[in-house]
């Protein structure tokens, strides 16, 4: 799916992540730029599925490596955050409802909902 969390999402919903998995051999700083490095390959015209895990879930984090853990984390939140979305309907035929999402009232209200009703983490 083509539902990407914007890179702020990723910094934030990762950090609540690392926060809760078992961090002791994990460094924050690097496991967050590992968080949105995986879409750096729009810029570099790299196709998903070589920069990107798929059907992924919490219990499957790797916390041996900084990088290898966030870079995961990326696709579990990409994950979760479209399968609420689809869940709630809100992509059926709107390619851009993400960026609207991201820039109105609703998508504050979304975003709290995800943060605490529904819980995308």
């Amino acid at each position: 799916s083509n539902h990407m969390a914007s890179q702020i999402s990723h910094i934030i919903y990762g950090e609540k992540i690392f926060d809760r998995i078992d961090n002791s051999l994990l460094d924050r700083s690097k496991f967050l730029v590992a968080t949105v490095s995986p879409d750096i390959r729009q810029l570099a015209k790299i196709d998903r599925d070589l920069s990107h895990v798929y059907n992924t879930s919490e219990k499957e984090i790797p916390t041996t490596n900084s990088f290898d853990a966030g870079f995961y984390v990326h696709s579990y939140v990409d994950e979760r955050r479209s399968k609420i979305l689809d869940e709630l309907g809100l992509y059926e035929g709107q390619k851009d409802i993400g960026f609207l999402i991201q820039r109105s009232n609703f998508g504050r209200i979304f975003c709290f909902m995800m943060n605490t009703k529904i819980g995308i983490v």
